[in-house]
């Protein structure tokens, strides 16, 4: 097991929090937080257990972040009001977890659009959602959304392929889709489940959050809303945390990027 320190340190650069708002989230000072860290004192395992908490993690032998989809709910709610997202369960409860350290104001404004939704992405981390499947990637972006879009099933592109939709750039070396269901439309397109190493493509289920704002384009494609595809790239690997960065540029430059 890790010690303490190394523990809390670890927990807190993967949720990008300061100590401060670590110990805001906790209720604790936030010398408490730093000399933790330090190693100067050795906390007990209710108070590890209530920083973790406050952080979004927990421990077992490595530090695993959790990955809750409410959270996109609760970003996309504040930065698209217009979304009706801030009526799904356990919205207020992250709302209020960000007021609590400065991420959003007491009214629900977002102080910094890229923050909250980097933070939003890094709480719901695409690689530890519950129901992702992973397939073997067969083929270009289009020939992977053509197959699904064979299948008649509802379906949506996210991630890097979303992303570069809106601001054009080299293909996604990770296609994600989220799809009714993945087992159905996995067997109907016939994709290869993954189990060693090579190019990937994966599979989401809709989650009632992510279903929200789905448009069609003029090729018959299906794309996830534009905030949505930001706070995925935030919570994805490769160069998707690069691609949110440009998008979230463009949405500050733009104001919106529901409407692109």
């Amino acid at each position: 097991m890790l010690p303490a320190a190394s523990i809390l340190v670890n927990a807190r650069t993967l949720s990008g929090l300061s100590r401060r708002q670590v110990a805001q989230l906790a209720d604790v000072a936030p010398s408490t937080v730093s000399r933790i860290e330090s190693g100067e004192i050795s906390p007990t395992v209710e108070m590890l257990g209530r920083l973790l908490d406050a952080i979004g993690c927990e421990v077992s032998q490595v530090i695993t972040p959790k990955s809750d989809p409410v959270a996109i709910a609760a970003a996309r709610s504040v930065l698209d009001p217009s979304s009706g997202l801030g009526a799904v369960p356990g919205v207020a409860d992250w709302l209020e977890r960000w007021k609590t350290i400065g991420l959003i104001t007491v009214g629900g404004e977002a102080r910094d659009n890229a923050k909250l939704a980097k933070t939003a992405g890094l709480s719901a981390r695409i690689a530890r959602r519950e129901g992702l499947t992973k397939y073997v990637r067969e083929g270009s972006w289009v020939d992977i959304a053509s197959r699904i879009r064979a299948t008649g099933e509802s379906w949506a592109a996210t991630g890097g392929a979303a992303a570069n939709r809106l601001l054009p750039s080299a293909d996604a070396p990770w296609p994600i889709f989220y799809v009714s269901d993945p087992t159905t439309v996995a067997t109907s397109a016939g994709f290869v489940a993954k189990t060693d190493i090579g190019p990937t493509m994966s599979l989401l289920p809709f989650d009632g959050i992510a279903d929200v704002g789905v448009t069609e384009d003029s090729a018959g494609f299906y794309w996830v809303d534009p905030l949505q595809v930001l706070i995925d790239c935030y919570g994805g690997t490769d160069r998707m945390p690069e691609q949110a960065d440009a998008l979230a540029a463009m949405f500050d430059s733009d104001s919106t990027l529901s409407n692109v």
